[in-house]
């Protein structure tokens, strides 16, 4: 076939290109590209891959055979009376194909100097030889299929790339620079099959893992993961969750890249891969760059709010495309908001972006699921036990109804299951800090606090007993208590 193309239907062409009229320097444009051509297919070089029968060389030939018998035939057309756009745009479109055709056999002439003159070329045979012996002639070769046109030899490339990274993943790595990232990049966008694009995550995520330089971040590749995240199939999302991960715990700019280009959302959005959840988690953790945490409450927070339908917020979008499961990302959303909590430096963004009322919501909600509903008594116990607990935000507490709010889990008939239990522990750490003043003390009683924490004192629910002698701290129940403790500590002291 090598023969009959290139010497039989390259000269064909180039007589017939040769003699064309109209359009004389597109046409001498054309003549060069196949001379070009003739080279290639006539290069000794290029034997040991296509002398073999080889599929995908076949795949290759094919394609030329196909331009070329329409470079042949389109001078004649030319000849008929048409517009000279139809002719330009006719011209033009065969050129670029015999472009593609020409980098293609480029490639295959790379690909054959790779091979001793006497060795066979195993690797365009099966890409899952048992040798465990990775060099580099063996990834320029693969590099070089990868970058052909045709699918096929992606899928074959992409294959024998991650058969080498089974085999030596260390190794492997570290032979790899910029050029190679580049090209596995490339196909991870969406213009790919599904397919393809999951097999270069996979190799995406193999790299991010084990390169400690990371030449994943010099090929910038975070857009394309953020895309596949968002419209990716379930491997390739997940897989481009964790790549993700990998590169944020490399570099805080990746991190910022992230955040502004909008990639926490759909992050968020399918949590329900631990990846996900732990990449949200580990971004939240700059407690010093405060611009970058104010993106993701604000997502966060807006997930947490979505109740559906036409109004659904930017963060709900993100969730719907990424085929996420909403009761785990709101899970997901609600513990990293209880994380950043903790910082007293981010508590204020967090009040700002009214995280008391949608806490309250989601203890109020009757959809709420118990862990749910744990992590946002966490959540508020930890703002009103923290250094911003002041005047304003008590007030939000008090505004938002937060009070009945967690009085209501103090009721020991509730649900007695772990995450309701240890959400009672939450509410009474924050009904303890909020306390502190007459006003908040005098509301948490009028909601029948007191009868709760009696009986959960008498089940020793850690707390408890602290709080009910808070709030009886000035009624005549308290006097006495306290009374009470100062004989009892006094026997003890004196006997």
């Amino acid at each position: 076939m090598v023969a009959r193309v290139g010497g039989i239907m390259v000269p064909a062409a180039l007589d017939a290109v040769r003699a064309a009229a109209g359009l004389p320097g597109r046409w001498e444009e054309i003549a060069g590209d196949l001379e070009e051509l003739r080279a290639c297919l006539l290069n000794p070089s290029s034997h040991p891959c296509l002398a073999n029968n080889n599929a995908l060389c076949r795949v290759v030939l094919q394609s030329v055979a196909h331009t070329l018998a329409v470079v042949t035939d389109l001078p004649a057309r030319c000849r008929e009376p048409q517009t000279e756009g139809k002719l330009r745009s006719a011209v033009n479109k065969v050129a670029l194909q015999l472009d593609v055709n020409l980098r293609d056999c480029k490639l295959l002439v790379k690909i054959g100097e790779l091979y001793d003159a006497a060795s066979s070329p195993p690797l365009l045979v099966d890409a899952t030889s048992s040798s465990s012996c990775v060099d580099v002639k063996e990834l320029q070769r693969l590099f070089a299929w990868m970058e052909m046109s045709h699918t096929e030899a992606k899928h074959f490339a992409l294959d024998g790339l991650l058969e080498a990274l089974k085999k030596d993943e260390t190794r492997v790595v570290s032979m790899l620079h910029i050029d190679n990232v580049s090209a596995v990049v490339k196909l991870l966008a969406a213009s790919w099959p599904a397919v393809i694009r999951e097999k270069a995550a996979t190799v995406a995520c193999h790299v991010a893992g084990s390169d400690d330089k990371c030449v994943l971040l010099e090929a910038e590749l975070e857009d394309e993961l953020i895309r596949l995240v968002e419209s990716g199939s379930v491997v390739g999302r997940q897989k481009a969750a964790v790549t993700l991960q990998h590169l944020t715990s490399k570099s805080r700019t990746a991190a910022w890249y992230i955040v502004f280009h909008g990639g926490v959302g759909p992050l968020i959005g399918m949590c329900q891969s631990q990846s996900a959840a732990a990449i949200t988690g580990w971004i939240c953790g700059f407690a010093d760059l405060p611009q970058l945490l104010a993106g993701i409450v604000r997502v966060m927070v807006g997930l947490l709010q979505y109740c559906g339908g036409d109004d659904a917020s930017e963060s709900a979008e993100c969730l719907k495309t990424a085929g996420g499961d909403y009761s785990v990302s709101q899970l997901a959303a609600a513990s990293t908001l209880k994380n950043i909590s903790t910082a007293p430096l981010l508590q204020q963004s967090l009040q700002d972006h009214g995280i008391v009322r949608v806490m309250v919501g989601l203890l109020r909600s009757g959809d709420a699921v118990p862990a749910l509903k744990e992590q946002a008594a966490e959540c508020l116990a930890n703002l009103a036990s923290g250094e911003n607990n002041n005047d304003k935000l008590r007030r939000a507490f008090v505004s938002e109804g937060a009070l009945p709010a967690l009085v209501q889990l103090l009721d020991p008939t509730r649900n007695a299951n772990t995450n309701t239990n240890t959400a009672k522990k939450h509410a009474i750490h924050c009904l303890l800090s909020l306390a502190a003043t007459d006003r908040c003390r005098k509301l948490i009683i009028s909601h029948g606090a007191k009868g709760h924490l009696a009986k959960l004192s008498e089940m020793n629910v850690p707390g408890a007993a602290a709080l009910l002698y808070r709030l009886e701290r000035g009624t005549l129940a308290g006097i006495i208590s306290s009374s009470n403790q100062e004989s009892f500590t006094a026997s003890v002291l004196f006997d």
